[in-house]
């Protein structure tokens, strides 16, 4: 609606910004479920906002990271840049409506690329894809 929309600040170089009293870090952590992916990290709250690198309770989009196995394991590493920082709080970027936040989230979203590697590996992706490793996730 004319005159309710916001001006845009682009972010500092150094990726750090303040809201309502709290420092805001914009992070850099590499290839998730796509290319230059970021997590947003709020020291003061120990909370990390895992953008594309951390998921909730749904099926991860492995469109890009599919193709090898090296794209799967630096979507690992990302999680584990996310983990290195200690967050106490975690939100994935995709997930349920009304899904709980919580730590638990960067090692169950560790997981599905994990289970994906072998069988993609045996089976091919088509195949791996509708094979019971998605049971329990």
């Amino acid at each position: 609606m004319p005159g309710e929309l916001c001006s845009l600040t682009a972010l500092p170089t150094s990726g750090r910004f303040d809201i309502e009293g709290h420092e805001c870090h914009a992070i850099e952590v590499g290839h998730s479920d796509t290319r230059d992916s970021t997590i947003l990290w709020v020291p003061s709250l120990k909370l990390a906002a895992g953008g594309d690198v951390v998921y909730g309770d749904v099926h991860q989009m492995l469109g890009e990271a599919n193709t090898t196995t090296e794209l799967r394991n630096e979507w690992i590493s990302a999680i584990e840049k996310v983990e290195a920082l200690g967050p106490e709080i975690v939100t994935g970027g995709h997930r349920m409506n009304g899904e709980v936040d919580g730590v638990f989230h960067l090692a169950a979203t560790k997981l599905y690329p994990n289970r994906f590697n072998p069988n993609v590996l045996k089976w091919g992706c088509n195949v791996a894809f509708g094979l019971p490793m998605f049971e329990g996730l």
